[in-house]
């Protein structure tokens, strides 16, 4: 059980590996059609939350996560507000 706490931040990781595998099966259907602007800020957005959870990151990189990170939550905030108001 120890070592479950000690590499829980590897769950983490698996989030944008399963957006991407998902991506991909997506996109082989004819009518789906991807929005890659946000999917990149989407998958920016779980790297950097999953490089936070990691521990042993330099300080500099952890800083830097954490910016990218705020600056994605930020954008999703933003993007739902202005779908909301659109009526999208």
């Amino acid at each position: 059980m120890d070592w479950l706490k000690e590499h829980a931040f590897l769950a983490a990781w698996l989030s944008p590996t399963i957006t991407l595998v998902g991506l991909i099966w997506k996109r082989g259907d004819t009518g789906h059609q991807i929005g890659w602007s946000k999917l990149v800020i989407y998958v920016a957005l779980l790297s950097a939350i999953a490089a936070i959870l990691t521990p042993g990151i330099p300080a500099s990189a952890h800083d830097l996560m954490a910016w990218i990170a705020g600056s994605g939550m930020a954008f999703i905030l933003f993007d739902a507000m202005r779908d909301a108001i659109h009526g999208k």
